[in-house]
């Protein structure tokens, strides 16, 4: 799997949090927790902890918790929400550069 792959797949899961109804997102926030966590490990590993991509890993999180109702809003709808974390997607594509392109073996991705 390269990091594209996950990059896309968080998108997905996003686009699939915001179609489902609203009391049933919460239950849906697990799905990301691997695919953020293998991101993280990455920018650890093959980017020197960049701040930069810590943040914008953070904005999607925050973003995606928001459509799922578990942070704060801050008076933004789900779709603004799904906006940013879209947002921060590109970001991270942009920030990885050509390390999209590397493959991520999830299954030895470390605690």
């Amino acid at each position: 799997m390269l990091v594209e792959d996950i990059l896309q797949n968080l998108e997905h899961l996003a686009r699939e949090l915001l179609e489902t109804p609203a009391s049933a997102r919460p239950d849906r926030w697990g799905a990301f927790t691997p695919g953020i966590r293998v991101l993280r490990r990455f920018n650890n590993r093959a980017c020197g902890a960049d701040g930069y991509i810590e943040e914008k890993i953070a904005q999607f999180e925050w973003h995606v918790k928001a459509i799922a109702g578990l942070s704060p809003t801050n008076n933004h709808s789900a779709e603004e929400h799904f906006v940013g974390a879209r947002g921060a997607i590109d970001s991270l594509r942009m920030a990885f550069g050509d390390k999209v392109k590397e493959p991520v073996d999830i299954a030895t991705q470390e605690e």
